[in-house]
């Protein structure tokens, strides 16, 4: 087993609230995997911004039940779940978390080795192979998946990452199903540059046109801009081995790039090309051809801050997926859904570190135990009484939102209290 640092000496063990007042005092757990800069504090107040296939109405319920799924800790379960770690910790809002950085794991902002002993002993390979997280957006159009392209469909690669790297439990078929769903609906990000089959419109800037003729030339046989820019195929380019072509769509948020992260920027990425191809761009080719990208890969209203408003909004949603299993005197699934919710309780109760917000922390606690007794009436056999009591339940939510914000000054809420590095 790797040796674990005082870096995560202070990580919550259980995966659901219990309001322990000695590890209340401690900063929220993501910021123990976030790099301790500007940049990463930033990416913790405003966080990509998720963007699904469903605009137009509710999301379905297995969407929903997955999107629940894709934060819960309990997911990946073992050392790793205890870390707090759940699939949204790598693919924050369906992109990447380009400030995720553990020094045990971790070459650069981005990047960790996934067959480090630090995760799960039976996986050490002996090698320093930090790869860099790629980005879920879309990701029903782009297979295969994993970076060296090895998983044909979402539901092998996403059972992989539980089981084979991180160790977790085999996840039950619904529970799995519904986590495909939730990455199936995450949509590309909308991109007004692009026209129909990937071409800039006409009033695009001169430099990014000139570098789409360029591109069309030089990159589009393995990046076809009208499959969104990806071949579903992998190529040896220069990186030390053979690699699955990633689509460029919304590449502004991903640096850096390639599978190993060695190119800090969109320079760095043209300028290897322009190496390993020997395509000789001068100065001016070179500049084209970032304006291009950067024209593709463009990211309208990239960030959304996070709120307490917004987080309160979400766990509502989620405790309502209790609804159908409660309906259906499915006490098994109930249980499931009701600790991973309670589990999103924990995270706002962890951004009220601070000694003046003990009576926040002990809403959030009784808010819990709550969520908690509504499953003890199913265990009993009280289906009735136990969706009467989910629906008082909601509307104590609902009505105690108040309480939460007039209390959130110097909170990891208030700009002013995630201020300071953690």
């Amino acid at each position: 087993m790797a040796r674990r640092t005082p870096v995560f000496q202070a990580i919550v063990a259980c995966l659901s609230l219990t309001g322990t007042a000695a590890l209340a005092q401690a900063p929220p757990l993501e910021t123990r995997w976030t790099a301790p800069t500007p940049e990463g504090r930033a990416f913790l107040a405003a966080p990509p911004r998720e963007v699904l296939a469903e605009t137009d109405a509710r999301p379905p319920y297995a969407v929903r039940l997955g999107h629940l799924a894709f934060r819960s800790p309990a997911i990946l379960g073992g050392w790793v779940g205890r870390l707090g770690l759940a699939c949204e910790t790598c693919h924050t809002g369906g992109a990447a978390n380009v400030q995720f950085f553990v020094a045990e794991v971790s070459d650069r902002p981005g990047n960790a080795d996934v067959t480090h002993a630090f995760w799960r002993g039976p996986r050490e390979d002996g090698l320093a192979n930090p790869v860099n997280f790629p980005s879920l957006r879309g990701v029903r159009w782009t297979a295969p998946y994993g970076r060296d392209g090895r998983f044909f469909d979402l539901a092998s690669f996403t059972r992989n990452v539980i089981v084979a790297e991180f160790g977790g439990a085999e996840p039950e078929p619904w529970l799995l199903d519904a986590l495909v769903a939730y990455q199936q609906a995450l949509a590309l990000p909308p991109n007004p540059n692009l026209g129909p089959l990937g071409k800039l419109g006409a009033d695009a800037p001169a430099p990014a046109l000139r570098g789409e003729a360029s591109f069309v030339r030089d990159c589009a046989r393995c990046h076809l801009p009208s499959a969104a820019f990806a071949d579903r195929s992998s190529h040896d380019v220069g990186t030390g081995g053979v690699f699955d072509t990633p689509s460029l769509l919304g590449l502004a948020e991903t640096a850096p790039y390639f599978h190993d992260g060695r190119a800090a920027d969109l320079d760095a990425a043209i300028a290897h090309f322009d190496g390993v191809l020997e395509l000789g761009y001068d100065a001016n080719e070179r500049a084209d051809m970032h304006a291009y990208l950067a024209a593709v890969g463009a990211v309208e209203r990239a960030r959304a801050p996070r709120t307490l408003a917004g987080d309160l909004a979400d766990i509502r949603d989620f405790a309502k997926l209790l609804d159908e299993p409660l309906a259906g005197e499915d006490v098994a699934t109930a249980d499931v859904i009701s600790a991973m919710v309670r589990r999103q309780l924990g995270r706002i109760h962890e951004r009220f570190p601070g000694s003046g917000h003990a009576g926040v922390r002990d809403i959030l606690v009784a808010w819990s135990r709550a969520l908690d007794g509504v499953i003890g009436m199913a265990r009993r056999r009280d289906f009735a009484p136990a969706r009467d009591a989910l629906a008082a339940w909601d509307r104590t939510v609902a009505s105690g939102g108040k309480t939460l914000e007039a209390a959130a000054a110097g909170s990891f809420y208030d700009p002013e209290g995630r201020a300071s590095p953690p």
